[in-house]
């Protein structure tokens, strides 16, 4: 009789188990650390909000519905900041919904895109391995684009060719990389890539591979020893080797320092990365996928790629490219309108400030004009932007006729457009929201203790 209960008690808190790992967990003070302790839970998404924020009950239902979806890969946790306010403040929340992921004991900023298809592709690759062995240059990106499901065209990825395993014993792929766990080198690059495992991709290349492959994928400067380089989707751009100390800390700083493409396509899960990594960035602006995206466009594209090659002052700058149609409202601070795309500027975003001249479309001829101080730096312009008002207004002004006929069908239509705008240009809207959001209710609440105060006195 003993030993049924004991079953029965097992089985309905294995049930219990499973039932919370298939739903989004509430994380308070009492359960916040043991729930991240649990073993059987590797990985957390933890979404920090306030009941009253608007954003918050708007991710809500994506989390609800993913939680079951990404079971045994990826808990989900919500922690409620107006009752748990030590938890977020030791996680310096500062906006409402935060997204952190904790793992390894380690918390860390989830930067990816906030649907169900980009949270099941994050669950996905985290529970892969952080280094995938491979054989050739091209088996590297064939394994990256089969698990990468972007549409970038530009890859990158850390590749560890470690000499020291090539006289391990065990032949073997899979042997070889389960030896190679013995290399300090490999441990280490192992540590790191599993660190920044959401961020980037690193390879390990199989030790056996002949000479002809290892000149294929580290190029003519590899001198036969071990090496640690970033290498990209285009053969013609050269790998960057690591020449710092074999720490995990340095190996992590030199992949994030080189974590974009020779010229990267800005978008808001990397802009931040981009125009910080210590040099002015060169943004070449076009219609990159829509009606005007002709040859004219890959010939921009190819020229900007050239001069990031083997232009004579390269090494100043990064280079990147930006959908000028995607991005209208954001380019209007830098005097460039989608009317007269192509076009290119140089940003210097930690002071928020640019060069930029319509006369120059080149790359080398902008560059060269800065070189000889004949275009002054300018200061962004945040008002030229235009709000959801500002878009309606100017649409009544150029249709005053149509807008007056038809005023009610247009503003309905108006309202679908701005709800169905790009989706970056709704998260970085959404942002600002939510601050305003934050900041009213902590107004309202010192208004209320205020008044508290008042009622005591009296």
């Amino acid at each position: 009789m003993k030993s049924l209960i004991t079953i029965l008690l097992v089985t309905v808190f294995l049930a219990s188990k499973n039932a919370a790992a298939g739903e989004v967990q509430t994380l308070t003070s009492t359960n916040f650390q043991e729930a991240l302790n649990d073993p059987a839970n590797g990985i957390w998404l933890l979404k920090f909000y306030a009941p009253w924020c608007s954003h918050c009950k708007k991710l809500a239902p994506v989390l609800d519905k993913m939680a079951p979806q990404v079971a045994g890969q990826l808990a989900i946790g919500k922690i409620d900041c107006t009752t748990e306010k030590n938890i977020c403040e030791e996680h310096s929340v500062r906006g409402y919904p935060t997204l952190k992921i904790y793992r390894d004991g380690d918390f860390f900023d989830y930067s990816g895109k906030r649907d169900e298809k980009a949270i099941m592709e994050f669950a996905q690759k985290m529970n892969r391995p952080a280094v995938e062995l491979v054989h050739s240059r091209n088996d590297i990106f064939t394994r990256i684009e089969d698990e990468d499901g972007t549409d970038e065209d530009t890859k990158v990825v850390f590749v560890l060719f470690d000499a020291e395993l090539a006289h391990q014993e065990g032949s073997d792929a899979l042997d070889k990389y389960l030896i190679s766990q013995s290399s300090t080198a490999t441990q280490v690059f192992s540590q790191a890539a599993r660190k920044l495992q959401d961020k980037a991709h690193f390879a390990l290349l199989d030790p056996s591979v002949s000479s002809k492959v290892l000149q294929e994928t580290f190029g003519n400067e590899f001198s036969g020893t071990s090496v640690l380089a970033k290498i990209e989707t285009d053969a013609e751009v050269a790998p960057v080797f690591y020449t710092g100390e074999l720490n995990t800390m340095d190996v992590m700083d030199f992949v994030k320092g080189n974590n974009v493409g020779l010229v990267a396509e800005l978008e808001s899960n990397n802009f931040r990365s981009v125009v910080n990594m210590g040099k002015l960035v060169v943004v070449g602006v076009a219609d990159l996928k829509g009606e005007k995206a002709t040859d004219s466009t890959q010939a921009f594209k190819t020229s900007i790629s050239n001069y990031a090659k083997n232009g004579p002052r390269r090494d100043e700058y990064r280079f990147a490219v930006m959908d000028g149609m995607k991005w209208t409202n954001f380019l209007k601070q830098f005097d460039i309108s989608k009317k007269n795309l192509p076009q290119i500027f140089v940003l210097d975003a930690p002071n928020r400030k640019y060069y930029q001249n319509s006369t120059y479309t080149e790359v080398d001829a902008l560059l060269e004009a800065i070189a000889r101080n004949d275009i002054e730096m300018q200061v962004q312009d945040s008002s030229k932007q235009d709000g959801p008002m500002e878009k309606v207004f100017d649409f009544i002004a150029k249709h005053i006729v149509k807008a007056m006929i038809v005023m009610l069908v247009f503003i309905v239509g108006m309202i679908v457009w701005l709800l169905n705008d790009d989706e970056d240009e709704i998260r970085y809207q959404e942002m600002l929201q939510a601050q305003r959001e934050l900041r009213a209710h902590q107004l309202k609440q010192q208004q209320q203790q205020a008044k508290q105060k008042e009622g005591k006195a009296d």
